[in-house]
């Protein structure tokens, strides 16, 4: 019993091990929709990566959100509906809800269908890949603050407007302010963090069409640009260990 004990505690140390690797340079792979079959190479250097040529989504846009009533049941807001905030909504808009409400919300689109459909099968290449990786879905409007990422696999698109995404490897986190979630890494002054002159990131901006695929152990937040609220999804594809690390 015990040697069986030992052997699961080494297999979950390597797994941890191998998870927590990382690649921290600012550099910014760029691939092609119809070069899509590249993909599993180019992953393999763990850098963020933009994927150009994504085609348009029907679901989770304002018009989407209008007519669709199944929206409504999802309790985001106690005083309106999410249709009426997204009339008001603008482009530096925070979003209010919670990561639950989000989860939500991305099952009720078909953010899961879709990405079963087309983007799936990108990641999970391998067989065994498809039990490994587990995809979650989740759909937020307008700004979102800092917040890092977990799953070995974060993918970002907009379904309308653009939106700035600045990205900081988890490097800089003890240059960060003990309370750095929800803020803006290009809004950190000294009156903040007294490093914050320490702090490099890069901002990428995602317009439909466009996908950014972040690896883990990243921080990420981005602005709306333009006049509308933007529109964004997220899918995750995490491992039994990233999900382990992220309920902990």
């Amino acid at each position: 019993m015990l040697e069986i004990i030992c052997i699961i505690c080494i297999i979950c140390a390597i797994l941890i091990f191998f998870h927590n690797q990382a690649n921290y340079e600012f550099k910014i792979n760029q691939l092609g929709w119809l070069e899509r079959d590249k993909i599993t190479d180019v992953l393999a250097e763990k850098h963020p990566l933009v994927l150009k040529g994504v085609g348009p989504v029907a679901f989770w846009t304002q018009q989407d959100c209008l007519m669709r009533p199944c929206y409504s049941k999802i309790p985001v807001f106690k005083d309106k509906g999410l249709s009426d905030w997204l009339m008001t909504a603008k482009n530096d808009t925070a979003c209010p809800w919670t990561l639950d409400h989000a989860l939500l919300l991305g099952e009720m689109s078909g953010l899961e269908t879709w990405a079963d459909q087309w983007l799936s099968p990108l990641i999970q290449t391998n067989p065994v890949f498809n039990v490994w990786y587990r995809p979650t879905v989740s759909c937020w409007a307008g700004t979102r603050g800092l917040w890092q990422t977990q799953a070995r696999w974060t993918c970002l698109f907009v379904s309308e407007g653009s939106i700035q995404v600045s990205i900081m490897p988890n490097t800089y986190k003890k240059s960060l302010p003990k309370e750095w979630k929800g803020t803006h890494v290009g809004a950190l002054t000294v009156y903040d963090t007294p490093f914050a002159g320490d702090l490099k990131f890069m901002d990428i901006v995602v317009r439909p069409g466009h996908m950014l695929i972040m690896p883990a152990h990243w921080f990420v937040c981005w602005l709306g640009l333009g006049e509308q609220c933007p529109m964004v999804c997220s899918v995750e594809y995490h491992t039994p260990v990233s999900r382990l690390i992220k309920g902990a």
